[in-house]
């Protein structure tokens, strides 16, 4: 049964650093490609993005991020326009801790709210290991995972 709730994604991205690195405020754009699921049914997507961020303290040292992007999906017509922040702490040397607020609009299709927890473990290899849980408000309610990896070229 094709059940339109379902919905996955899955996609690979490259982002490039607009400013100076020795600037405090950061700006990068995203391209990525990919592929989604709605239901039983597969397609190609593509996201093209901006994100504004920099590094801040607290108790401990962490860092914020505004982020915005269009995804084009073969599953459907219209883009859908998304807007994130990001709050993150680093808890160790090795070990990040960080919370995603995310929304997203479709014409035609249902606003989505999304809250995510994450923990990021960096490998000491030029990478980090994501995990994390979801919880998405949107026609329909739904708990999710994450897992991803952070890599550094």
């Amino acid at each position: 049964m094709d059940n339109l709730y379902d919905y996955t994604h899955a996609y690979i991205f490259v982002r490039r650093a607009l400013l100076s690195p020795d600037r405090k405020l950061k700006l990068a754009a995203t391209l990525g490609l990919g592929a989604s699921r709605r239901g039983l049914k597969w397609g190609n997507m593509a996201r093209i993005g901006f994100s504004l961020g920099r590094s801040t303290r607290i108790w401990k040292p962490g860092w914020w991020t505004l982020s915005t992007a269009v995804e084009q999906h073969a599953l459907w017509d219209d883009p859908t326009f998304k807007l994130d922040a990001t709050f993150g702490l680093h808890l160790t040397d090795r070990l990040k801790t960080f919370v995603d607020l995310e929304t997203s609009q479709r014409k035609g299709g249902s606003d989505t709210l999304t809250l995510r927890g994450s923990l990021a473990w960096d490998t000491g290899r030029g990478a980090h290991l994501v995990f994390g849980v979801e919880a998405k408000d949107a026609a329909y309610r739904a708990i999710g995972l994450r897992a991803g990896i952070w890599r550094s070229f």
